[in-house]
């Protein structure tokens, strides 16, 4: 399928939501801006943004992305904040602000990832648009069958990562989740993406709030340290992949 048809494809199904603005990428972002002033507490906040991006749904995903496909300046926009991340997914940045970040995150077949577990720095709560996406939740252990991993502390890309000693961590919780269902990670929250191997391709929506401190823990599970050199896209790369993933989720 080219993509001249398959823009054709998704315009005859936006079509259907001509008449109402919630199927737009613009209402999207004023529902979320909306959310972040209403001054409630971070949990009650998180569940407003992961209400928002249920509603709004992996439809709205591919009127978005047809869009973003269509309109050439801000296709190049976001390709030069975008780019491969090293956890093995390409990392699509729709929209940065001072309040919250909108990504969007392609996982494809094949793509070698050396996730670490991992906390953020900030919340974010995700929406699963394409495929499904598996996942593991970690904690800190004092049980003798613990695992122990090398311990760093992440402050940003520019800054050289802290060696802090040994960590002792169980698995707590897997998790397999699939297009349309979602879920909200709080800063502390330790956990890892698992390797997509060749499953298909699969997809998530994340709001990502403003920091609310400045490091986060990464353990060395994957025996790797991080690699914080990006591949950033252009305007070429962006629409190959925004049509692969519309193929895949027709």
């Amino acid at each position: 399928m080219t993509i001249d048809t398959l823009l054709t494809a998704n315009m005859g199904r936006e079509r259907k939501y001509s008449s109402s603005r919630e199927k737009t990428f613009e209402h999207l972002v004023e529902q979320l801006t909306r959310c972040f002033f209403q001054k409630n507490r971070t949990p009650v906040l998180m569940q407003d943004i992961e209400k928002t991006l249920v509603e709004f749904g992996p439809a709205g995903v591919d009127f978005a992305l047809v869009d973003i496909m269509q309109n050439e300046q801000v296709l190049a926009e976001i390709a030069s904040r975008s780019y491969l991340q090293g956890n093995g997914f390409y990392k699509i940045v729709l929209i940065e602000n001072e309040h919250f970040n909108l990504r969007f995150h392609l996982y494809l077949e094949g793509i070698k990832a050396q996730e670490n577990i991992h906390s953020h720095r900030w919340w974010f709560a995700s929406l699963v648009t394409l495929g499904t996406l598996r996942s593991e939740v970690w904690v800190d252990s004092a049980s003798i069958d613990a695992h122990c991993f090398e311990e760093i502390i992440y402050t940003g890309k520019r800054n050289a990562f802290i060696p802090v000693g040994d960590s002792s961590l169980e698995l707590q919780d897997t998790q397999k989740l699939r297009r349309g269902e979602s879920y909200i990670c709080p800063t502390d929250t330790l956990h890892r993406v698992l390797a997509n191997g060749n499953e298909g391709v699969s997809a998530t929506l994340i709001c990502r709030a403003k920091k609310c401190k400045g490091w986060s823990r990464n353990i060395v599970s994957s025996g790797r340290h991080p690699d914080l050199e990006a591949e950033y896209l252009n305007s070429k790369n962006l629409k190959d992949l925004i049509a692969l993933y519309l193929t895949r989720s027709q």
